[in-house]
């Protein structure tokens, strides 16, 4: 079944606390368990990066209410297609808290340097190849390491 995939990357307003994202994801997970919305959120030094799956209906009204949130600024979307299939169908939102390194480790790139080749050689109108690739690589970090409340 196709759904549609919406990335957008934000930034934090403020240096949010552990207790801030545990109330951004609550509020995250019961919206998404009740609109068949899922995805993935990754805090990466107060930089946000959010993955929604779903319907074209309700990722759209999950945008909405993610763009009138008043934490975040700069909210830049990265990519918005249709799918042929969800890649993190066993989180309403699941969490990911990493490092640059970290991430680029998922993404099978050495450094800024190769990450920054990675982006600039994909065509703007298409989902970049190396995004793709650090999906799944997410996906599966998660599904060997599930977070404590899908």
């Amino acid at each position: 079944m196709a759904v549609r995939r919406l990335v957008y990357f934000s930034r934090s307003m403020t240096g949010p606390s552990e207790k801030d994202i545990a109330t951004i994801l609550d509020v995250s997970r019961r919206n998404n368990r009740r609109d068949g919305v899922t995805g993935l959120l990754l805090h990466l030094q107060g930089v946000f990066a959010q993955v929604l799956e779903g319907t074209p209906g309700k990722v759209d009204a999950a945008l909405r209410r993610i763009t009138a949130d008043p934490r975040h600024t700069h909210l830049t979307i990265l990519t918005d297609e249709t799918v042929e299939y969800p890649v993190f169908t066993d989180w309403s939102m699941a969490y990911i808290d990493t490092n640059v390194s970290e991430l680029l480790s998922i993404a099978g790139l050495k450094g800024v340097e190769d990450a920054m080749e990675a982006f600039a050689n994909c065509s703007p109108n298409a989902t970049p190849a190396v995004l793709d690739q650090t999906l799944n690589g997410l996906s599966l970090q998660l599904h060997n390491t599930p977070p404590s409340q899908p």
